[in-house]
Formats: structure tokens, sequence, C-alpha cells
């Protein structure tokens, strides 16, 4: 009887035996590297969500920049005619900004180093809105001398948005310079008062500084002529390195800039020249070179960005970046993101 219970005993202590030294170590250390595991696969998602993350915020302000820039540029010098030499334009007073319609050089689209850490300040010139026509059928015409312009049967004031309900405002807000043309010739004049809106019969007439040079059938256009700048400037608001985050900003009264897109470093714009008059691009030259071409010979524009994310660490080392032909390193400690983009457009009044 003795001898059964000690051999149940001994069994029982048998059965209940634990785990050894060694295999709680080689449990710690699977459970270590699977936690480490799990860890680097967490980083690694979140750096390269990071990393997606910037460059998408880059490629939406980039195309949200580039495309009203196009527009813009696209207008420079435009004078309500599609073929470049159509008009013949006259000044109706010496304060018009432009002096004619194959403008002097530089004179449509200018750069100075206006712009934040000396980057360039670009102003372009030209019939940036929609057209309203004369209108009001044969009998409503303009004669030399004439010191006021009468739209009939229209439904807005030139420069005014379409579908805007019409109403008292400026022909153009900011400048009050228009164009008047039929595409044969044409006048740039300036307002002496707020345009006179008659809602009741649709008539919008508009009274100038100085006399008309030639006259106009129900046929002519009017245009608002605008000056447009594009500014490098501070946003105003810091990143996660305490830096200022840069921008570019628009302007259409050359005072009040307004943000369009945000981190942008750099902007350079360069002239597409014709040289052997065939109508397309056989060198681009830059804005600000000490031989600039005829105007004449101007017939697109080329505009490069440089942009990059609005935080620091972005990257895990820092960037080799290429802008404007030329390969460029970020400095140490910077690992903000940077791509640059590049959009050429035609001018309207250069198309054949």
């Amino acid at each position: 009887m003795r001898m059964g219970t000690t051999m149940r005993t001994r069994s029982g202590r048998t059965s209940a035996r634990g785990f050894t030294l060694v295999e709680l170590m080689i449990s710690l250390i699977i459970g270590l590297l699977v936690i480490a595991g799990v860890f680097t696969v967490f980083f690694a998602s979140r750096t390269s969500y990071t990393q997606n993350e910037a460059q998408s915020r880059v490629q939406e302000n980039a195309r949200i920049a580039l495309e009203l820039l196009a527009s813009d540029l696209r207008h420079a010098a435009f004078m309500g005619c599609r073929r470049f030499g159509a008009n013949d334009v006259r000044v109706s007073d010496a304060d018009v900004p432009l002096n004619e319609v194959d403008l002097v050089e530089e004179r449509a689209i200018r750069a100075e180093p206006e712009g934040l850490n000396g980057t360039d300040e670009i102003r372009i010139i030209g019939a940036m809105e929609d057209g309203t026509r004369l209108g009001g059928g044969v009998g409503n015409v303009v004669t030399p001398g004439d010191l006021s312009i009468e739209l009939l049967n229209t439904t807005r004031v030139p420069g005014q948005a379409m579908g805007a309900a019409m109403g008292n405002g400026d022909l153009a807000t900011e400048t009050r310079f228009g164009l008047i043309t039929d595409c044969t010739k044409g006048d740039l004049f300036q307002l002496r008062s707020d345009p006179i809106v008659s809602v009741p019969n649709n008539k919008v007439t508009l009274e100038l500084d100085q006399t008309l040079n030639y006259g106009y059938g129900a046929d002519a256009m009017v245009f608002p002529l605008k000056q447009v700048v594009y500014r490098i400037q501070g946003s105003g608001r810091m990143d996660n390195s305490d830096a200022e985050i840069p921008s570019l900003f628009r302007s259409t009264d050359g005072v009040t800039f307004q943000e369009i897109a945000e981190g942008v470093e750099s902007l350079v714009v360069e002239y597409g020249e014709d040289t052997d008059g065939n109508g397309s691009v056989d060198q681009y030259v830059a804005i600000g070179d000490a031989t600039p071409p005829s105007w004449a010979r101007v017939v697109a524009v080329r505009a490069r960005l440089l942009f990059v994310s609005a935080q620091n660490r972005v990257l895990e080392t820092e960037q080799t970046y290429f802008f404007d032909g030329v390969e460029q390193d970020a400095e140490e400690g910077d690992r903000r993101y940077r791509q640059e983009f590049t959009t050429a457009v035609g001018l309207r009044n250069r198309l054949r």
C-alpha cells in the first residue's frame, strides 16, 4: 500500500513539471522578434504613407497653379483677335499701360526679382477676360472722336463673370483700362467713371477719358485690359521644423495678393522665340536675359515651378533634385520632397 502511494506521488510530481529557463528565453526571443517585425512594418508603412501623401499634395498644388498660370500666360498681349498682326491698335490715353499691339521688349510679360529670396515676380498684361459684343445691330456704331461706347442688348458688363446678374461695376475692376476692336483695328482706352448700367433695356454705357481714334460697328468687341502678377512669398504658416512655408500668390491689382498654391520655392518663365518665322518655337530665352528677343518673334512661353512639401522630415535622407536643368542638393537636415513642373503655352495672338 505504501509502495503504491509512493509511486502515484512520484507520477504526480512528474506531470506537474513546467518550462525550463532555456525554453522561456527562446519564447521571449521569438516574441521580441515578432514585435520587432510588427514595428518595422508599421514604421515602413508610416514612412511610405507620409512620402506618398507629400507627393500627392505637391502634385495637386502643381496642377492648380499650372492651370491658372498657363491661362494667364496664354492671354499675354492678347488684343482680341487670334492672328498676330490682325489689329492696328491705337492708344486713346497716355496712361494706358500698353503702347501698341506689337509690344516693346518685355512689356507683355516682365520679370523682376521681387519675390521671396530674390525669386522672379512675373507681370502679365493682356485682355484677360471674355469680351462683350457692341451689339444692337447695324444701327449701333461708334465713330472716331466719340467719348463713349454703348453696349446694347448685353447681359453683362465687360469683365463680369458669365451668368452673373448685370449691375454696376468696373470694366476692369482694378485697372479700369479696356480695348475695343473689330479684328482689323482697335483702341486702347481708360474709363472716366464707372460703367452706367440700364437694366430694363440691357444697355451699358462706357464713358472714356479720351476720344477714340477709329469707328466700329455692332460686331466689335470690348475687352477689359488687365495686369496679373505672380509672386512667391511666405504663407504665414510654419512647418514641423518651424520654417515658414513658401507659396505662390496671384494679384490682379498689384497690391492685394491671393494665395493659389502652397509649397512653391521658385518660378522661372522663358520666352519661346521663333527665329525663322515659321510659327514654331526654335529656342527658349529667359525673361531676364540681357538681350531678350523682339516681342514680334515670341510665339510661346514656358514656365518652370519648383514645388516643395509643406512639412520637413518627409524623406529618409536629403534629396538631390533637378530644377531649370541644374542638379541641386538639399541642405543638411532638409528632408523635404521637391519636384519640378513645367508647362509651355502658345500665346493667343501668335497662333497661326
